[in-house]
């Protein structure tokens, strides 16, 4: 496999800095995408903050520090104005044959994916959102894989990033514009005020950091359930007093099979237990403006498990 980075920032690549600006906290990066004529037709490529780097004094009076990260030498600001790294790779294999060998061996959908280092030692130089775009042989398919933290990001645009990129891929962005949904920014000022706490340096602790466990890097699974299965199990739940949705319906079935596993495991005994649900705040709140906004409007809502009670 092949892989680059590319930038198409007309604006210096990098900016000393100085004691003054390590004191300066980050702020959340805003981001536009769109198509680049200079790039294939058929490629979107994420092309920039709102706010580039125009002069170095910036940096140190607050104006714009969002829109660079730490170099890796820790001596200097990458001045990135699209805000994401971009990764395109090459492979030689065919996207056909990729999909054949993929369904014996779901791991092989790793080699896609962004290997970016996210340990808490270099949080002030990780990019916060990174994209690989991987062209097969032939020029026929890619696969696009986005990394990033969910400090600035939510699933909800992380999915809606890679559904309205496959249509652009597929339809166009110049024909069919109208049918092609992009984020909306308004009103960021707003939304996501600054803040003294340098507060993109933090991360919620994940299970994976217990160091009694070894867990693997990156796990592939793969989960089909069909439109008619999902219809059946909603027909086995009988009468609620409320409709449940279909992502609903699967976080419950496959949580409910977690509770067995581990009864099995405890000689029949229940644990309890607490899950946390991600829940789209869009289309929740009073403001239907950012029904489509780009960032993170998400909250995590515990539910909780306890035998005899539950």
């Amino acid at each position: 496999m092949e892989t680059g980075s590319s930038s198409s920032s007309p604006f210096q690549k990098t900016t000393p800095i100085t004691p003054v600006e390590y004191t300066i906290g980050n702020l959340p990066r805003h981001r536009v995408y769109r198509q680049d004529p200079a790039t294939e037709p058929e490629m979107v490529r994420p092309i920039g903050i709102r706010m580039p780097i125009e002069a170095p004094i910036k940096l140190q009076d607050g104006g714009d520090r969002a829109s660079g990260r730490f170099a890796y030498d820790g001596q200097s600001i990458n001045c990135h104005d699209e805000g994401v790294l971009y990764i395109k790779a090459k492979v030689d294999s065919q996207f056909c044959d990729f999909l054949t060998n993929a369904q014996k061996d779901i791991d092989l959908a790793l080699s896609f994916y962004p290997k970016i280092d996210r340990s808490v030692s270099n949080l002030s130089i990780t990019p916060l959102v990174v994209v690989q775009v991987t062209l097969f042989a032939c020029g026929k398919g890619l696969a696009l894989s986005v990394s990033s933290e969910h400090t600035v990001i939510d699933g909800f645009t992380s999915l809606k990033f890679v559904y309205e990129w496959s249509k652009v891929s597929k339809m166009g962005i110049n024909i069919h514009s109208d049918k092609i949904n992009c984020f909306t920014f308004d009103d960021f000022g707003t939304i996501f005020l600054p803040t003294s706490e340098n507060h993109l340096l933090t991360r919620v602790k994940s299970p994976r950091d217990d160091h009694y466990h070894d867990f693997a890097e990156m796990v592939a699974r793969r989960f089909v359930i069909n439109q008619s299965t999902i219809s059946k199990l909603r027909e086995n739940v009988g009468v609620v007093y409320f409709r449940p949705s279909r992502v609903e319906l699967v976080i419950a079935f496959l949580w409910r099979v977690l509770i067995n596993v581990y009864q099995c495991k405890s000689n029949g005994r229940l644990r309890p237990c607490l899950l946390s649900v991600p829940v789209n705040l869009r289309d929740k709140i009073d403001f239907p403006r950012y029904e489509n906004s780009f960032g993170n409007f998400a909250i995590e809502v515990p539910v909780k498990f306890i035998p005899g009670e539950t």
